[in-house]
């Protein structure tokens, strides 16, 4: 019995993660990182809004990028939508390869009082995937403030 147990232990401590594994959103990544005409099918959503302080949202659909400024509960949105370029387009694909927004990587735990969750929901085609950051924790991940600085450069608070 012991001599199937620990070939057993050692096949599951082996098995791979989800990180690991083959997403089909990081196939269509891949795919469209090669092909232009797919890398237009690319739509996000990254949603860095609490409720009370405001934030922003950052919409990308076929040909541009609208940022929505949300400030204190209460006040008017200000949007500003700006075109991408194919160039950037290119860009933003290699960020999002490597950031990996298939792979959900924080657990899901209980709240600190005033938390929010930086939400980012990404498709291209038929795949897509949803990924979340604790936004008082997105320092210590990196992944979602370097996908938040890349489109703050594309398109800039208060641009016309």
């Amino acid at each position: 019995m012991r001599a199937l147990i620990i070939p057993l232990c050692l096949a599951l401590l082996a098995a791979p993660t989800q990180a690991d594994r083959d997403h089909p959103l990081q196939r269509s990544v891949l795919q469209a990182l090669e092909d232009p005409q797919r890398a237009r099918q690319l739509e996000l959503l990254l949603d860095d809004v609490h409720p009370l302080w405001g934030g922003a949202r950052f919409q990308l659909t076929a040909n541009e990028l609208t940022r929505t400024d949300v400030p204190r509960a209460q006040q008017e949105p200000v949007v500003t939508t700006v075109p991408v370029t194919p160039d950037q387009l290119a860009r933003l694909l290699t960020t999002l390869e490597a950031i990996e927004p298939w792979d959900q990587r924080v657990p899901d735990t209980r709240p600190v009082p005033d938390a929010s969750r930086t939400m980012l929901t990404t498709r291209l085609g038929r795949d897509e995937a949803q990924i979340w950051e604790w936004s008082h924790e997105l320092p210590d991940h990196d992944r979602l403030l370097q996908l938040r600085a890349f489109l703050d450069e594309l398109a800039p608070a208060g641009a016309p």
